[in-house]
């Protein structure tokens, strides 16, 4: 969903952070709004892995990435992700809203703009417009610092869906 705040912008790229995982590089991305009928215009953070940003593009590659494992990093023992039973309800949305997202960051990364924001601009401007955040449109929030999110929540004054 377009607004004046622009697309998903990246404010953690680093080691996942989850206990006994395998700290394979991960990226934290905010949205600023959503066009999610269920959630409805919420910002929303995704935690995906930082290979979405450098896969071959073709129809369907995040889901087809995920599915086949992609999701180790974010998802790392999750019953419902691709090592078990691959029943997790955001699969069927991958390829819509978060596939535009990446699509989106890789297209401005490669045309040399910057995608990264600090946390202190994400507090700045959650702390502006005071949205609802939902914490892990996709994977798991553990995989960031827990400051970064502590941070984000309580600028969002606990506002938040998780």
């Amino acid at each position: 969903m377009a607004n004046k705040l622009g697309p998903g912008r990246i404010f953690y790229q680093g080691p996942s952070m989850m206990p006994g995982g395998s700290g394979k590089e991960v990226i934290g991305i905010i949205t600023f709004g959503s066009g999610n009928v269920k959630t409805g215009n919420v910002w929303t953070i995704f935690y995906l892995p930082s290979e979405v940003l450098t896969i071959p593009l073709k129809k369907g590659f995040l889901l087809d990435y995920l599915w086949n494992g992609g999701d180790e990093a974010v998802c790392e023992g999750c019953i419902h992700g691709s090592k078990g039973n691959k029943k997790c309800y955001v699969y069927g949305g991958m390829n819509k809203g978060p596939a535009r997202m990446v699509e989106s960051l890789r297209n401005r990364i490669e045309a040399g703009v910057n995608v990264f924001i600090s946390i202190e601009e994400v507090v700045a401007l959650i702390e502006e417009y005071e949205p609802l955040v939902r914490f892990g449109g996709y994977g798991d929030p553990i995989v960031v610092p827990l400051s970064l999110s502590l941070d984000i929540a309580k600028a969002a004054k606990f506002k938040v869906l998780g």
